[in-house]
């Protein structure tokens, strides 16, 4: 099973808007350019594995904070690199269907070039630069979104403001469709998801050290799509990658565990309502759908999402 970009990257990508690769079933397209990967159950990426895929553009569903309070909105937004990431977490702790990833400061030695960074593994990597694949069409959605790539940017692709919240439909097929650049033409297509629960962010979130905790939600009718639990420590600089991130990713049954061993691990001084250092990311539970291609020997992947996000509530030490 394949993890999502909590490695090498500074916030949640729920707050970005442009990150998380995760294993799930999508609806492919024959037409794709390079080889589609609809991430079924014979999947064989090992668990904790990082994700290596080098651009995303994500179609979501958000329920979070906004300037009334708790509401539904809706994006679309990616970026697309000519590589991966640096990578600046280890994993510490596999279990079931949870990772545990730590802050690893590297430690490189010559020091590494200024378009490089010493990742987990004391390796100099190369920062990806971001590559065009031309103008963006969405459809599937409420209404078809056309977006071109940021001209002082190439590969970034911010979708429009004043998207209807209910941006998708259950089970609707929601296409990306490319028409080529830097990168060749492409399609991806992944399948419109239930709206997950909002409870985590209606009420007051729970991490009680000294035991598993369990995280329950409604399933929703799609027996491919997959749910997320990502659960943010805080970081030291403004930018610089968080210290601390539980990744839990399973089927859409209604439950998920993190295991003790984790929750006894995790900073719980650094969740965001007790946050005094500078970013205080929220956490996320999330519902998703995905698929991917591998075009010019990098993976390109689309990601439709439902996303709750929720801060630190009560900790129980």
């Amino acid at each position: 099973m394949s993890r999502c970009g909590a490695v090498g990257r500074t916030l949640s990508w729920i707050s970005v808007a442009v990150m998380i690769g995760c294993t799930s079933a999508g609806a492919g397209d024959d037409d794709s350019a390079g080889d589609d990967d609809t991430f079924a159950d014979d999947d064989d990426t090992e668990l904790g594995e990082p994700d290596e895929a080098s651009g995303v553009i994500a179609v979501a569903e958000m329920y979070n904070e906004g300037g009334s309070g708790l509401s539904w909105s809706a994006s679309i937004g990616g970026q697309l690199y000519d590589g991966p990431s640096p990578t600046f977490h280890r994993v510490t702790m596999e279990q079931v269907e949870c990772v545990y990833y730590e802050l690893q400061p590297g430690l490189c030695d010559p020091p590494c070039a200024p378009d490089e960074a010493c990742d987990a593994y004391d390796e100099c990597q190369a920062y990806p630069a971001g590559v065009s694949a031309g103008t963006l069409t969405v459809s599937g959605i409420a209404e078809p979104v056309v977006i071109e790539p940021q001209e002082w940017y190439p590969g970034l692709y911010y979708g429009p403001h004043g998207l209807p919240a209910d941006l998708f439909d259950v089970g609707a097929v929601i296409t990306a469709d490319f028409v080529g650049d830097q990168l060749p033409p492409l399609t991806l297509d992944a399948l419109g998801v239930a709206p997950m629960d909002t409870a985590l962010a209606d009420e007051d979130f729970v991490i009680v050290q000294g035991q598993d905790n369990l995280f329950t939600w409604t399933p929703g009718p799609d027996p491919s799509a997959l749910v997320e639990i990502v659960i943010n420590a805080t970081n030291v600089a403004h930018g610089a990658p968080l210290s601390d991130i539980i990744q839990c990713v399973g089927p859409d049954d209604g439950e998920m565990t993190i295991p003790q061993d984790m929750v006894d691990a995790f900073p719980l001084d650094q969740l965001p309502d007790s946050c005094t250092h500078f970013d205080c990311p929220p956490s996320e539970l999330t519902r998703y759908t995905t698929s991917a291609a591998d075009v010019d020997g990098q993976t390109i992947r689309l990601i439709v999402r439902s996303a709750v996000y929720f801060m630190g509530g009560e900790q129980i030490g």
